[in-house]
C-alpha cells in the first residue's frame, strides 16, 4: 500500500513539474516575442539605448550582405531612411534549456508606398540570469514574390 501511495505521489509531482515547465516556457516565449517587437520598434525610432539593452556584450550579426558585425557596429549603424518602417510576421520561437532561437520575417518598407522587402531572420538568445539577451542574428533577403 505504501508503495502505491509513493508511486502515485511521484506521478503527481512529475505531472505538476512538467506543467510548471510548460507554464515557464509559455512565459519565456511571450517575453522573447516582446523582446523581438521591442527590438524592431527601437530600430524604427533609432533608439540605440533600447537596442543595447537587448543585445548581449558578445552579440554578433551576419547582415543581409553576409558581413559580420559586432555589437558596437550594430549600435553605430545609421538610422532607417525617413518614412521607412519594419514589422514582424511569421515568428516562431524554440527554447532548449537556456537558449532560444527565434525565426521569422521582418517586412521592411524603405519608404511610404514602396514595395516591402521580406527579410527572413534568425535571432539566438541566451538566458542571462532571469532575462534573455540576444547573442547572434542573421538576415537573408527573400526573393520578391511574383505579383
Amino acid at each position: 500500500m505504501n508503495t502505491r501511495i509513493s508511486a502515485a505521489l511521484l506521478v503527481v509531482m512529475a505531472l505538476s513539474a512538467s506543467g510548471n515547465v510548460l507554464a515557464g516556457e509559455k512565459e519565456d516565449k511571450a517575453e522573447l516575442a516582446r523582446l523581438e517587437q521591442a527590438w524592431i520598434d527601437a530600430g524604427n525610432r533609432n533608439d540605440k539605448t533600447a537596442i543595447g539593452r537587448i543585445l548581449a556584450p558578445t552579440f554578433v550579426n551576419t547582415s543581409v550582405k553576409g558581413e559580420r558585425r559586432e555589437r558596437a557596429a550594430v549600435l553605430q549603424a545609421p538610422p532607417l531612411p525617413p518614412g521607412a518602417n519594419q514589422r514582424l510576421r511569421d515568428m516562431a520561437i524554440t527554447i532548449t534549456g537556456d537558449t532560444a532561437v527565434v525565426t521569422g520575417v521582418n517586412v521592411f518598407t524603405p519608404q511610404p508606398g514602396a514595395m516591402p522587402i521580406d527579410v527572413a531572420y534568425t535571432d539566438v538568445y541566451v538566458r542571462d540570469g532571469r532575462s534573455w539577451k540576444a547573442v547572434a542574428s542573421q538576415e537573408t533577403i527573400r526573393t520578391p514574390r511574383a505579383p
